[in-house]
């Protein structure tokens, strides 16, 4: 159970990343856009939390897209 949440929170660090750059947004837009800290955003871009549903969808609003986008490979 632990390597599938360490596999799924590495695919959504590579996912999140790759949509912030491809917006043009630094980390510190996109914490003020979703209302996280940097330090949060920095910590899920490293794959090093879980995030719960509310930070997942702060996520996906203030980055336009759906949360399956950031959860799929």
């Amino acid at each position: 159970m632990e390597q599938a949440a360490s596999s799924l929170r590495r695919l959504l660090a590579v996912n999140l990343r790759r949509a912030r750059k491809a917006q043009g947004l630094t980390q510190e837009e996109l914490a003020e856009l979703s209302h996280m800290s940097v330090n949060q955003i920095s910590h899920v871009e490293n794959g090093e939390v879980s995030l719960g549903l509310d930070k997942l969808a702060a996520l996906t609003l203030a980055l336009g897209k759906k949360p399956g986008q950031l959860l799929s490979p």
